[in-house]
């Protein structure tokens, strides 16, 4: 029987659609286990990384980090993650190598109260940051402009 208005999921079917918009959404979603070996990426994951399912299930999520972040970026999100979430721009690397751009969440899956699975989930922001840098350009600017206008002035 198919639920009709109002009328609430079961538990497999909640799963079952659950599942379908994890793997469906343009997001990136991560989960690790404790010790952040991926145990399971969805789709968009995979179309950006470049890599297979089979190739990342088990490895360190840390294979995702460019190397141009700043130092102890990683070891800051596992401790902020393990504290309860880490949010921040972070640099992703695709499996050739290209860099981009995203925003990301972390949390903690609980089972029973205990921490069960790490869960990340980001977005590709590279047109936000490009629209920053030359927002950032463009206040630089003006600013210079306004001390030779300034320094001109006190000059004659």
């Amino acid at each position: 029987m198919t639920p009709g208005p109002g009328v609430p999921f079961g538990p497999e079917e909640e799963l079952a659609l659950l599942e379908h918009l994890a793997r469906s959404i343009a997001d990136f979603v991560l989960v690790t286990d404790l010790e952040g070996r991926l145990t399971w990426v969805n789709d968009a994951v995979l179309e950006r990384s470049g890599w297979t399912r089979d190739e990342l299930l088990g490895r360190p999520w840390q294979l995702f980090l460019a190397p141009s972040n700043p130092p102890g970026l990683a070891e800051r999100m596992a401790r902020e993650t393990r504290a309860g979430g880490f949010r921040g721009d972070v640099l992703n690397a695709t499996r050739s190598g290209e860099e981009f751009w995203v925003a990301l969440r972390t949390s903690v899956l609980r089972r029973d109260g205990r921490p069960h699975r790490f869960v990340s989930i980001s977005r590709e922001i590279g047109e936000r940051k490009r629209a920053e840098d030359e927002l950032t350009a463009a206040r630089d600017a003006a600013e210079a402009a306004s001390r030779a206008k300034t320094e001109f002035l006190a000059n004659i």
